[in-house]
């Protein structure tokens, strides 16, 4: 198996479809949300994590990055 097969297979693993999307992005607003509130200790660290490396990996770091400016700027 060459270095492109491999790399092309973890590609696909990641792909999220729109409802994976959403409810990452709900993830993280929750999260910061909850931040703010000063209620950190509630939040699961692991999956705020799994869902941000989720969004990044699977090509939607734009996203994301939206998602936590605007959820800081309110």
């Amino acid at each position: 198996m060459s270095k492109y097969q491999i790399q092309s297979r973890m590609v696909k693993s990641h792909l999220m479809n729109d409802e994976q999307v959403h409810k990452s992005l709900s993830i993280m607003r929750n999260a910061i949300d909850t931040i703010y509130n000063q209620e950190a200790s509630k939040l699961s660290f692991e999956e705020v994590y799994r869902a941000s490396y989720n969004l990044s990996v699977g090509k939607h770091g734009k996203k994301l990055y939206k998602e936590i400016s605007e959820s800081i700027k309110k």
